[in-house]
């Protein structure tokens, strides 16, 4: 079964992957842009293990569908400032909004954020971030939401396959999440857990979109403005020892993940062109 074996190349490459970096002194020990490079993997197998993949490629790609494209980026945004809002309710002491915070950002190395305040980097965070991310959220994208979702929909029907591609995305990081830390720190057997729970949702709203257009571009926009603003915006303001109850990712992400799947439902959007 194809949709087997890409996943087993993508875990297997990402086990060394993380494991070459736990072996250079963590995550920490390496620039954080250097650990981006674990996303070239999916994107790499898919185009040189997927045949098909390859012959659809520029047809996913040469259309852009706006409405889908702004309702990924709509929930991307919405999703972190939510939960963003939640962490600051939890914090008793507050939330640092002055500039010093804008130093948290980990790809701050390669920006000059040092003089920036908050509306020239919240400005910066809707438009110039989220590009940074584009080549990275594209080539995961060209694995879970196209190579792989292909193969599962040859194999299962279309509801399925959704979910499997959204749980296969979420397996591909526990290597992160145990062997690194990455996001849940010091609790690989939980975080694990819900981190594949929630990308499993998550995963699934994006394969949605991606079957309503016929196009990769929406959960290409999608991933990666919440990539950046993840890194850009949460992170910066809170630390990771939030994540697992109010991160994006944590109880918090995977239940608005849900939310959003059952009000697709409930409007129609994800039944019209997907489950027919």
């Amino acid at each position: 079964m194809v949709h087997i074996k890409l996943l087993i190349f993508a875990l297997a490459t990402q086990v060394i992957f993380c494991a070459s970096i736990l072996a250079y002194g963590g995550i920490t020990s390496v620039p954080f842009i250097v650990f981006g490079i674990c996303q070239w993997i999916p994107g790499s197998i898919a185009i040189a293990a997927s045949p098909q993949f390859r012959k659809n490629m520029h047809s996913y790609l040469r259309t852009f569908p706006v409405e889908e494209t702004l309702v990924g980026i709509f929930l991307a945004i919405t999703l972190v400032v939510f939960s963003a809002g939640l962490a600051a309710h939890q914090i008793s002491a507050g939330v640092n909004w002055d500039a010093s915070a804008i130093k948290n950002y980990r790809l701050i190395d390669i920006l000059p954020l040092h003089a920036w305040n908050w509306p020239i980097y919240l400005s910066y965070l809707l438009v110039f971030a989220p590009i940074l991310h584009v080549f990275n959220a594209a080539t995961e994208e060209f694995l879970w939401r196209g190579a792989l979702l292909d193969s599962l929909l040859e194999r299962f029907g279309k509801g399925t396959a959704i979910v499997l591609s959204g749980l296969y995305w979420g397996v591909w990081h526990v290597p992160m999440v145990v062997l690194l830390g990455w996001v849940f720190p010091e609790q690989p057997v939980y975080g694990s857990i819900i981190f594949s729970l929630s990308l499993t949702a998550w995963g699934a709203v994006m394969a949605i979109l991606r079957l309503r257009s016929g196009s990769l571009w929406p959960p290409i926009a999608m991933h990666a403005v919440l990539n950046a603003w993840i890194i850009g915006y949460h992170d910066v303001l809170f630390p990771r020892q939030m994540s697992p109850w109010f991160g994006p990712w944590g109880v918090l992400g995977c239940s608005v993940a849900i939310v959003v799947i059952f009000a697709m439902y409930l409007r129609g959007y994800a039944v019209h062109k997907v489950m027919q």
